[in-house]
């Protein structure tokens, strides 16, 4: 599979590393350029020494055939004509102590993709796409990213909410061999 990784935290890079490890061609975009080339260095010791995650800088220099780094938006629109999932792996720091997750970043992710999406195939959106909530966010943000996808004139596409449980130097060990993994489709062809 082509698999996009909105997102290059210890979240997504390590769940991007883990599906290239697993043969999937994987592309990973981040707004923050310093650990986009830190992550890109093809160097274990560097590579760790960005996301402090054992396993990651092996993993990475591994499958670096499979994998790519990115801060070039123009990269990831290329790659949807011919990606079947977006995983959307963007953080949501909780607001004080309400335990209310900020949704800033899930949302600016979101309009950014939902525009991307709508010139893949130039414009024709031929290829289906799933896109999956990996970030901590509210039960209803699978709903929700259906309703703005929809909204924006996105077409062909599926909405799964892939919650993570990886703790923070654990990561690596934790994607390659999770203790469980949740999965809410609404349909089986997505699920």
């Amino acid at each position: 599979m082509n698999i996009l990784y909105i997102g290059a935290g210890f979240v997504g890079s390590c769940s991007a590393a883990t599906a290239a490890s697993n043969g999937h061609k994987t592309l990973v975009y981040d707004v923050d350029k310093k650990r986009i080339e830190l992550l890109s260095s093809d160097d274990r010791d560097i590579i760790e020494s960005c996301l402090s995650e054992p396993g990651l800088g092996d993993l990475l220099v591994q499958n670096n055939d499979r994998i790519k780094f990115t801060s070039d938006y123009n990269e990831v629109e290329g790659f949807l004509n011919d990606c079947d999932a977006v995983f959307i792996c963007v953080p949501t720091p909780e607001i004080g102590e309400t335990g209310e997750s900020n949704l800033k970043y899930f949302y600016e992710a979101l309009e950014n993709i939902s525009q991307a999406l709508l010139k893949r195939n130039n414009g024709r959106q031929e290829k289906y796409v799933l896109v999956v909530n990996k970030s901590t966010v509210p039960i209803e943000a699978a709903y929700k990213t259906k309703l703005f996808l929809e909204k924006a004139g996105v077409k062909n596409f599926g909405v799964v909410s892939n919650p993570e449980f990886l703790v923070m130097g654990k990561a690596i060990h934790d994607s390659t061999k999770p203790d469980r993994i949740v999965i809410r489709a609404w349909n089986d062809k997505d699920f």
